[in-house]
């Protein structure tokens, strides 16, 4: 009788594990090549985009030409600012299920802060650009075998300092977030984690853009700027 009752405790308990354990995704910049860089903004560049995350907008670039340099460069592509490396953090945001949005996509852990080559490199050279990592990400909320979208976030840790994505953001350090894409076949339960998608392009921190609201209250800044200057200059009434 004590054998079933062990027998019947330790299969609720894999059942829990099996319905409560989450899918992963690989952290991994080599998925048998090098896939994703990410470089510092270089003005003048015609392949900018405009992107939101948390509240503020970007200008960002998504790159000029192949990764030709590779030896499977995939589909994605290179900016031509100087790389990125150490003193610089990169976190994938998820969220489970396909074609979401960027703005719904939350932060995962851990951050990675170890790159192959210090910043400022020749992104046509070497391994400037690309970080190293083992880990293996948790999606929260998707399942094992189950689809999520995915994108990269990445920014200046000043020197190990700023340890989260929205600290930088919110005190205006160089920061930058990749286009979204599909992770098909999340791991777990004995699935391997696939790697990052190749449909996510490399991409530069940003030339921030003013936010709608900041922009709207300069103007209501200016214009009571303006009347109060002119209510002073009215002549008075005798």
């Amino acid at each position: 009788m004590k054998v079933k009752k062990s027998l019947t405790v330790i299969a609720l308990l894999a059942g829990a594990a099996s319905v409560h354990s989450q899918g992963q995704v690989s952290m991994s910049d080599y998925g048998g090549s090098f896939t994703i860089q990410i470089f510092n903004w270089e003005p003048g560049i015609a392949n900018a985009v405009e992107l939101s995350y948390g509240g503020y907008s970007t200008i960002e670039e998504m790159g000029t030409s192949p990764n030709l340099q590779l030896n499977s460069p995939g589909t994605t592509v290179f900016a031509p600012g100087s790389a990125l490396g150490t003193g610089y953090s990169v976190q994938l945001l998820a969220a489970p299920g396909a074609g979401d949005a960027l703005s719904t996509l939350v932060p995962t852990w851990p951050v990675i802060t170890t790159w192959y080559t210090p910043a400022g490199g020749n992104p046509t050279a070497g391994l400037n650009g690309f970080w190293y990592s083992t880990a293996n990400v948790k999606i929260v909320g998707g399942a094992p075998g189950t689809t999520a979208t995915v994108a990269l976030a990445a920014w200046d840790n000043k020197g190990g300092t700023v340890s989260r994505f929205a600290i930088a953001q919110a005190a205006g350090d160089p920061w930058g977030v990749s286009i979204p894409g599909n992770v098909y076949d999340l791991g777990g339960n004995a699935i391997p984690p696939p790697n990052l998608p190749a449909s996510i392009e490399s991409f530069s921190l940003v030339a921030e853009i003013p936010e709608p609201s900041t922009m709207a209250l300069d103007v209501l800044g200016a214009s009571a700027f303006l009347f109060r200057r002119r209510t002073r200059r009215r002549p008075k009434i005798s």
